[in-house]
């Protein structure tokens, strides 16, 4: 199976789209139920932080451009690891939350 080469453009294509969709989701929360926005935060600082962990320093494509909103670099935070291989069932938990 060939490697797949993601370009930056694409990257930044899908954080355009898809990261304004979250502050927003955030506003409204603001706006509406204090409650719901921290539990709403908090989810996304798991998928952010936990996700990244546990799905991202696995990956063959750790370190390089990547189509999943810039996880690419937020995983940075984390050393690749190289002992596990990628986990396919942490990756769909991390995409139903």
């Amino acid at each position: 199976m060939g490697s797949i080469n993601w370009s930056r453009k694409m990257m930044l294509l899908n954080a355009l789209l898809f990261w304004p969709t979250v502050f927003l989701g955030g506003y409204v929360l603001w706006g509406k139920s204090a409650a719901m926005f921290w539990v709403y935060v908090a989810v996304w600082l798991g998928v952010i932080v936990l996700g990244r962990y546990y799905v991202c320093r696995n990956c063959k494509y750790y370190g390089v451009n990547c189509p999943t909103f810039g996880y690419s670099y937020l995983v940075r935070m984390f050393k690749k690891d190289e002992s596990k291989p990628f986990s396919g069932r942490a990756c769909h938990i991390d995409a139903l939350v």
